[in-house]
């Protein structure tokens, strides 16, 4: 059955609503946009994070990405509708908090930052739980 829209596809279960995705990427783009304003932060202050220690290495320039590859990641599985995001965005949520909470010791301000902006994914990932599509029940 041919319903006239051009980009309408078969919905899955645990694939989140369209809304739902939207919120989902752009929540993921912030928490993306909180870690680098730990880093520019950290820059200005002269107190580098572990993740931003060595700039003038190949390894430095790496390490400098740690935390904006699981937003990345993210964001690219929901412009593809995967499903089950909200699960992988807590998983995310507790790498980022790694990586922030690493810097307790040397940089408290930047790491709780850091971790503020991991709870901010985390939080956006529970809250688009409630946009997954379930599977239909089998009336009996």
């Amino acid at each position: 059955m041919e319903s006239g829209r051009p980009h309408e596809h078969e919905i899955r279960s645990g694939e989140l609503s369209d809304g739902w995705s939207l919120l989902f990427m752009v929540g993921w783009v912030a928490v993306a946009a909180g870690f680098a304003a730990v880093w520019r932060v950290s820059w200005q202050l002269g107190q580098p994070t572990w993740w931003l220690a060595q700039r003038s290495s190949t390894i430095g320039a790496t390490l400098a990405m740690v935390p904006f590859i699981p937003p990345a990641a993210l964001i690219i599985a929901a412009a593809r509708r995967a499903r089950y995001l909200p699960w992988w965005g807590l998983a995310m949520s507790v790498v980022l908090a790694a990586v922030a909470l690493v810097d307790l010791g040397d940089a408290r301000g930047l790491a709780i930052a850091g971790a503020c902006a991991a709870l901010a994914g985390a939080l956006i990932s529970v809250a688009s739980a409630s946009g997954m599509y379930r599977s239909a029940a089998v009336a009996r």
